[in-house]
């Protein structure tokens, strides 16, 4: 989806509706240092920087789960990232921004691999890798159940390390879903590794869309264990053939659950990356407009956990909100904004020889009315310098018209903002060329 909104999202000036437009332009975005953990090289584009915002520059990715890292050089408020590319869609990319913070432990061993001998399995059999997961690898793992009487379960024994437990707080989580029809609850525990008597559980809805669901626990003084169990179980007495979906277990120290560290063989896993966006799937195309709670970041990684795709523009800053919504009468949806140049050479006969079909960009036309004179002299003001000589990009109606991204660029003198005449209210309205949907 090009509009991506993270939870917990609102404009850092105000409270205005995800129905007014954001907007990244050259004098929101930051200078960045950028690097790429790994480039494919093209002889059609230069790939050796991304500097500046034209789209004869690109990277590519040489494998998958690969970085691109923006050093702003200090702190800065970060609210949202704008990424375009030419092959975004095609690649079946999918990707999330991270940060460095504090360094967590996943305590979980072989975390996507539940036929491994170190989970253990009770009246279940697990199909490997039949589904994809929510980072878009193939790598969800189906838990079938062979229709014994008892809670047919997975479950490993952990031993997070570092002293006693007694009075530490301990939070298990893993992705759950199934298919249509098949049970709509799972159940999901922490108990001790000693007498299995002492647990903390919770049912969870399982629905067809993979959610993320936690138990937390805190261990009494009087239980003394040196390990806990984990694990997920199907509702009692189900009949063989039953299943639900599992991908992504962690437990951690700590009260909630925190970006996922995976695991990949029998050795715990430690990371100061944490998500500052889930998983983006950008198999709709792009621009991409990611919008997320403003946060002070002197880095942000560009995370590419599925295919490679070529990124020939990425800006991120603290995205300018529109005082007022556009206005709506007379405005066609971007997509449906296509302008073709059709060419071509017929015979005496009528058939075609040749046909050319011409188009750059999509026209596009905003406007705005009844915005103060304070907006008009700053924000706007600082908008028309910005693009005078730079692309912007614009979601239009980011919480109900996701769709409506556009990289857009000017063409000719752009008017500056006019008196509408009532009090010091001003209108502004824009003509421009955009990327959409490529």
């Amino acid at each position: 989806m090009p509009v991506s909104i993270s939870p917990g999202y609102a404009s850092f000036a105000g409270a205005k509706g995800l129905d007014h437009p954001r907007i990244a332009h050259a004098g929101n975005w930051y200078d960045a240092t950028i690097t790429a953990t790994t480039t494919d090289g093209n002889p059609i584009y230069s790939t050796g920087a991304l500097q500046n915002s034209l789209l004869f520059e690109r990277w590519r990715p040489s494998s998958g789960r690969s970085f691109l890292t923006l050093d702003y050089g200090a702190e800065r408020w970060v609210d949202y990232c704008a990424i375009a590319g030419d092959t975004l869609k095609e690649s079946g990319c999918v990707l999330r921004l991270q940060a460095y913070g504090a360094a967590r432990t996943n305590h979980c061993i072989y975390s996507e691999q539940f036929q491994r001998a170190d989970w253990e399995r009770y009246d279940v059999a697990v199909a490997i890798d039949p589904a994809l997961a929510p980072d878009g690898s193939l790598s969800a793992e189906r838990i079938v159940a062979s229709g014994g009487t008892d809670f047919p379960n997975i479950r490993q024994r952990v031993f997070p390390g570092g002293g006693n437990l007694n009075g530490r707080t301990f939070t298990f989580s893993v992705w759950l879903w199934a298919d249509p029809g098949e049970p709509d609850r799972a159940l999901v525990r922490i108990f001790d590794g000693a007498t299995f008597s002492n647990r903390v559980e919770v049912w969870v809805p399982v629905t067809e869309t993979p959610t993320r669901h936690h138990v937390t626990m805190t261990v009494p003084v009087d239980w003394d264990p040196a390990s806990l169990w984990v694990g997920v179980s199907l509702d009692q007495y189900q009949p063989g053939g039953i299943s639900m979906y599992a991908w992504g277990a962690q437990l951690e120290e700590g009260p909630a659950p925190t970006s996922y560290v995976p695991t990949y063989d029998d050795v715990t896993a430690e990371s100061s990356l944490h998500d500052v966006t889930s998983w983006l799937d950008l198999g709709s195309g792009s621009p991409a407009f990611a919008l997320f709670p403003a946060q002070r970041l002197s880095r942000l990684l560009v995370r590419i956990d599925k295919g490679r795709p070529e990124i020939g523009f990425i800006r991120s800053g603290l995205a300018m909100t529109m005082e007022t919504r556009s206005r709506y009468v007379g405005r066609t949806p971007f997509d449906l904004a296509r302008q073709v140049t059709l060419t071509g050479n017929r015979s005496v006969r009528g058939d075609f020889l040749s046909r050319v079909k011409l188009r750059a960009g999509q026209p596009l036309s905003f406007a705005w009315s009844h915005l103060s004179e304070e907006f008009a002299q700053t924000e706007i003001g600082a908008f028309m310098r910005a693009i005078e000589d730079d692309v912007f990009v614009i979601a239009d109606r980011p919480g109900t018209h996701p769709h409506d991204v556009a990289l857009c660029w000017t063409e000719g003198a752009v008017p500056g903002p006019a008196a509408n005449g009532a009090m010091d209210l001003h209108d502004f309205e824009l003509t421009a060329q955009g990327y959409v949907n490529v």
